[in-house]
């Protein structure tokens, strides 16, 4: 076991492996690169045969972090030297051992794991989205798109399943698929099928993209990831002054908060109608978020510093 304390893993492989805290050291090993990841992958497959999974879920967890690991080999070889246990009714372990299998090329196996995941929970997208990949990489695009219709009805505003409809649309309609895809999602009443459309479509019109997202607002669209791409729209189109009220609407609409995105449109428009005061507090706001990235801030910074270069 001393040899594995320099391996960098997650607390459950850690766990099932009796590591002490105090000992382990694989948080501070400089290149991971350089160790012996087969070695390590057939010690811990030696592993569960001396000391079987009784847990289901114990044995997800750990096959979870290994492919976060990127250590797809080693979370097939577990999976499979764990079989006994494997009821094939849980969602995220059919999900880890279709997605390990994906990276090492079986797609196969992949395929089978990812479609028992969608058949354990249909509303799920991820499962979709990756046998998508497996058909496209296979020419398949007859069951892709079949694939794709299936996910876009559980979830119709998923943005990589447009995005992989987009590849075929493509494909088959050339220089036009733009259009397609905007009548698509005009059928499906997706607002995120028409975002990529309007992009897609690179019209002149610098009104195209709001005046195609407004309907949806009109009709109740409140998601947070909407109102971000609907203020960015009204922002690119000049709609300054609507911006601070879908803002205010989205406060006094939400209890979880509203993202940070939407408090950067709103400084944005408060720049451009040249009420910077009340632009830095929406990018105080902003800043406040716990969620927002590192590089945002660093954004956020810069438009304190010298406002007039980041309007809209």
């Amino acid at each position: 076991m001393s040899s594995w304390l320099h391996v960098p893993m997650g607390p459950n492989l850690r766990g099932w492996l009796g590591i002490n805290k105090e000992l382990y050291t694989g948080d501070k090993t400089q290149d991971p690169d350089k160790l012996n990841w087969d070695e390590f992958s057939a010690f811990l497959v030696n592993h569960a045969q001396k000391t079987p999974f009784i847990d289901e879920n114990d044995l997800v967890d750990i096959l979870d972090e290994l492919v976060a690991m990127d250590l797809p080999k080693a979370a097939v070889n577990l999976y499979e030297a764990s079989t006994d246990i494997w009821s094939g009714t849980n969602f995220r372990g059919e999900l880890s051992v279709g997605i390990a299998a994906m990276y090492l090329k079986d797609l196969s196996m992949a395929h089978e794991h990812l479609a028992n995941a969608q058949r354990i929970i249909p509303e799920e997208p991820s499962p979709y989205i990756n046998i998508v990949q497996i058909l496209l990489f296979q020419n398949d695009f007859k069951s892709a798109r079949e694939w794709i219709d299936t996910g876009l009805t559980a979830e119709p505003n998923n943005y990589s399943l447009w995005d992989q409809l987009a590849d075929i649309l493509q494909e088959e309609y050339g220089g036009e698929f733009g259009n397609k895809l905007l009548e698509i999602a005009n059928e499906k009443k997706a607002w995120a099928g028409v975002c990529l459309a309007s992009e897609i479509i690179q019209s002149a019109d610098t009104q195209l993209k709001h005046s195609l997202l407004e309907p949806f607002y009109s009709k109740g669209e409140r998601g947070h990831e909407f109102l971000i791409e609907y203020t960015a729209s009204m922002g690119v189109s000049g709609n300054y002054s609507s911006i601070p009220q879908v803002l205010w609407d989205a406060e006094q609409n939400s209890t979880k908060g509203v993202p940070w995105q939407l408090y950067v449109h709103c400084a944005q428009a408060h720049i451009a109608l040249n009420e910077k005061e009340t632009a830095m507090k929406h990018l105080a706001k902003a800043k406040r978020d716990p969620h927002i990235p590192e590089d945002a801030i660093q954004m956020i910074q810069q438009i304190e510093t010298d406002p007039d270069q980041f309007v809209h």
